[in-house]
């Protein structure tokens, strides 16, 4: 017998599913850059996803040797790590101290 990760489990069936499990994924095509931080050869961004509702559609990514400019001329932004040549390297916690966590750790990412 295994327990699901994205259902309330029967053995304590007050613990509530992950978030995520029931908000829409971000459409990579429909989204706003609202903030950007270029800090050496990286690029801290806050961008909002329209159609998706955790966070209000908030996410915050940490791109690697990239640049603002880059990132503003690009008609698709998706915020998961995949095989694009402008995936993310790390996603924060849309919030202040998420901000701020990520512009540290663009001050010591060299990849």
């Amino acid at each position: 017998m295994g327990l699901s990760l994205f259902k309330n489990c029967s053995v304590y069936p007050s613990c509530p599913a992950p978030e995520r499990a029931f908000a829409p994924n971000p459409n990579p095509a429909k989204f706003q850059i609202f903030e950007t931080k270029q800090v050496g050869a990286n690029v801290v961004v806050k961008i909002r996803y329209p159609d998706c509702t955790n966070y209000e559609g908030v996410k915050i990514c940490l791109f690697v040797n990239t640049t603002e400019a880059d990132l503003k001329r690009r008609d698709r932004l998706d915020p998961h790590f995949c095989e694009d040549s402008l995936s993310p390297f790390a996603r924060f916690k849309p919030t202040v101290s998420g901000w701020e966590a990520a512009l540290k750790m663009a001050e010591t990412c060299h990849v």
